[in-house]
């Protein structure tokens, strides 16, 4: 009970805060603007002087678009790239923001050309008040954040500020943040077993074996390939006189006039006679 009482008196409280912030960084906005275009431009690099009340303005509107966060898709989109202003997170990086951007409208008012004097009590007076605006509101969103948030039950002050005293109840929390960073982990995962899956299952519609086959036939290929040993027959057997009747017959022999000289140890060697042939006696 007691801690549904904290959540919805943080729901009021904390609503309350949304549109403090929200008015302290639009009065930024318009005293960057203000500073913009009372930039002297005598000064020496005013054009940096102007765009730094740009940006200024720049990150006013963009914490001014975090806090109207009525929407789921704007939900999603702060928790996924920002989720240091998302739903899951407090109000402590908003509330250091906005003191920055205080303090950094206050120091403006140093210049010459930004003193009292020169603006006049009309231009200076709104310039001073967003800075004291913007910084005391950055400082309640601190103090607010670390006063009503859960962490207990890790339940955020946007949170609290959302859903009220329903927020202790985490079973209906949309939690953006731990979802989106979880889920591509969850698909790579399952699409790899799904990827498995198919590999083991899905036939191939080619026809041939997969590359991690173990069918006999796949085996075989790095086997050495049998073979039978087929004796070779001897020479054919020739007696002396064999062997001279067919040099004196051979067309390199005595009567071409160079036989002579191959049987006395020339190195030049004649093919001899198909008939003679071992493979055409191999049955002999």
């Amino acid at each position: 009970m007691v801690l549904r009482g904290k959540s919805g008196t943080g729901y009021i409280v904390l609503n309350a805060l949304r549109g403090l912030n929200i008015i302290a960084l639009l009065l930024v906005v318009v005293a960057s603007g203000i500073m913009m275009f009372k930039t002297s431009k005598k000064a020496g690099f005013f054009v940096f002087d102007q765009f730094s009340h740009v940006a200024t303005s720049g990150v006013a509107l963009f914490l001014v678009v975090s806090e109207v966060d009525f929407w789921d898709s704007l939900r999603k989109y702060f928790a996924k790239n920002w989720p240091l202003l998302g739903l899951s997170s407090g109000f402590s990086t908003l509330g250091l923001a906005m003191v920055i951007l205080g303090c950094s409208t206050l120091g403006n008012l140093t210049k010459d050309w930004l003193s009292r004097d020169k603006l006049g009590p009309g231009l200076w007076t709104p310039i001073a008040v967003a800075g004291i605006v913007a910084m005391t509101a950055g400082l309640l969103s601190i103090a607010l954040s670390l006063i009503f948030a859960d962490r207990t039950n890790s339940i955020s002050a946007r949170e609290i500020r959302v859903y009220g005293a329903t927020a202790s109840s985490k079973d209906h929390l949309p939690k953006y943040s731990s979802s989106l960073r979880s889920a591509p982990s969850q698909y790579s995962a399952a699409s790899r077993n799904s990827t498995n899956r198919r590999s083991m299952t899905r036939p191939n519609s080619s026809g041939l074996p997969p590359y991690h086959a173990t069918s006999p036939q796949h085996r075989n290929i790095s086997l050495p390939i049998p073979h039978t040993a087929t004796p070779v027959p001897g020479p054919f057997p020739m007696s002396r006189d064999e062997v001279n009747e067919y040099i004196r017959k051979s067309p390199s022999g005595p009567g071409g006039g160079v036989g002579g000289a191959a049987v006395r140890g020339s190195t030049h060697v004649e093919r001899p006679l198909s008939s003679y042939h071992p493979s055409r006696h191999a049955g002999l």
